[in-house]
């Protein structure tokens, strides 16, 4: 039985990004430093999909996951009510937890005990007007509660101006903020920046990124062939603001670097056309930021 205890060893998986092989090791793996080893899949069901890919794939996990160290524990995050049918197996395994439908007048307190939980520090008041801010629909004031938490890791406590900030709150030039934080490489600046944008849909924002980091290529190759700044300014047809931008991204990543994120949003921009849910895009596009961290 899983109990509580902080040297624990924690792994943190994410579906989009976690092919089968990397799910397989680290499930297999017994604990090193601890008693117990606890690997968290959130957005499990893209993982999932990934195994039912291949038949291979698949009977290496029905035949291994049913002996995992006992020491070993998973938590899966799906979003559908069911599993696939080859899956139905995990059920024998597990034990489905599931979110319990909330009455309006009593949401609030039910988000204040999941805060106090995860030994975060907040208030009913806090907590009422998140639920106001959201209509009182519990699954849009749980999503936003999710992203409260990733703003307030560092402090460990939750106020009603932090929710105001993070999901009602968009600054018009937020955008600009985040831009300019990749370019500058303050990649963990941009991620914090990001988790308050209310993102509808990540291709505009992904479009412009992917631009930027192109035209920051396209320049470094035209002045390798002598041309000065206002020819390249001209021919690229960039605003002020951009050149900044291009400025600080050549000055802060390699020419590697940036051929690799142009590379990088190509690919992204891939994933993000297979998974219009909002919430999944931002979580696919934060993945993305953290490979930028040197």
């Amino acid at each position: 039985m899983l109990v509580k205890d902080k040297a624990t060893e924690t792994v943190l998986l994410n579906g989009p990004e976690t092919e089968p092989a990397t799910l397989h090791a680290e499930v297999s793996t017994i604990p090193m430093f601890s008693n117990q080893r606890l690997i968290v899949i959130k957005h499990a069901d893209l993982a999932l999909k990934k195994i039912l890919s291949s038949d291979e794939i698949f009977e290496y996990f029905k035949r291994d996951f049913p002996n995992l160290p006992e020491s070993t524990y998973c938590i899966i995050q799906i979003e559908e009510a069911k599993l696939a049918k080859k899956l139905e197996f995990l059920n024998e395994l597990s034990v489905i937890i599931k979110e319990p439908k909330i009455k309006e007048e009593n949401l609030a307190q039910y988000l204040l005990e999941k805060v106090t939980h995860l030994e975060f520090e907040s208030d009913l008041t806090a907590m009422n007007f998140l639920c106001e801010k959201s209509n009182f629909n519990q699954r849009d004031a749980i999503i936003a509660l999710d992203r409260v938490f990733t703003y307030c890791l560092d402090t460990k406590r939750i106020t009603q101006e932090d929710i105001k900030s993070v999901c009602f709150d968009l600054d018009g030039d937020l955008f600009f903020t985040i831009s300019n934080d990749i370019a500058s490489r303050k990649i963990q600046s941009a991620i914090k920046q990001f988790e308050r944008h209310k993102l509808k849909d990540a291709s505009p924002i992904l479009g412009n990124w992917s631009k930027l980091f192109s035209d920051a290529l396209r320049s470094t190759m035209l002045k390798k062939c002598q041309l000065k700044d206002s020819e390249i300014k001209s021919r690229l047809s960039i605003s002020w603001w951009q050149q900044k931008n291009i400025d600080s991204i050549t000055k802060n990543y390699s020419l590697v670097e940036i051929k690799n994120t142009v590379l990088g949003f190509i690919e992204l921009d891939k994933k993000i056309k297979e998974h219009p849910n909002p919430e999944m895009q931002k979580t696919l596009m934060h993945l993305f930021l953290t490979k930028l961290i040197r």
